[in-house]
């Protein structure tokens, strides 16, 4: 495990413009929770959740209290591997926090981090982003898709000639 994923666990709640880049290296090449991360930072309806990389202490109690807090006692599992865009495990369901110690203790095993955000239906996201960044071009590419999000949104119709 990285050194960066040592200092997890994180609220997704306390990411903002200024301490994003800090944020993102404690996830790095973590694609799905790099993008709740900028969505957040952005002002972007994302679900709010606590990411973690083991069932330490301190990950205990950050999930804890945000269970208890959001009242709750079953965070969504988004699961995410460093570099890898699919895996074999899924999630994307409920899990109990009964469950919660040894399903995280398996993903670590596997190499992986555990983004638990708060419980809701995916029928009702609004946004998704994507967000890809190439060091060697100094580029950052973010792909955002929700409600009319096509290019006529953001550069007005096309002329008539590339209807």
């Amino acid at each position: 495990m990285s050194k960066a994923l040592a200092r997890l666990p994180l609220e997704i709640a306390t990411v903002s413009t200024t301490n994003l880049l800090s944020a993102l290296e404690l996830v790095r090449g973590c694609l799905k929770t790099t993008n709740m991360l900028w969505m957040h930072a952005l002002s972007l309806p994302v679900l709010s959740g606590v990411v973690v990389s083991d069932w330490s202490k301190a990950s205990a109690t950050a999930v804890l209290r945000f269970c208890r807090t959001g009242q709750f006692s079953e965070p969504l599992l988004r699961i995410d591997k460093r570099h890898e865009r699919w895996t074999r495990r899924r999630g994307g369901y409920l899990l109990a926090l009964a469950e919660l110690a040894t399903t995280i203790e398996e993903l670590r095993q596997e190499g992986m981090v555990a983004a638990l955000p708060e419980p809701a239906s995916p029928y009702a996201d609004q946004y998704s982003l994507a967000g890809v960044t190439v060091p060697d071009e100094e580029k950052i590419l973010v792909e955002i898709v929700g409600p009319a999000s096509t290019l006529a949104t953001f550069y007005g119709p096309p002329p008539p000639d590339e209807r």
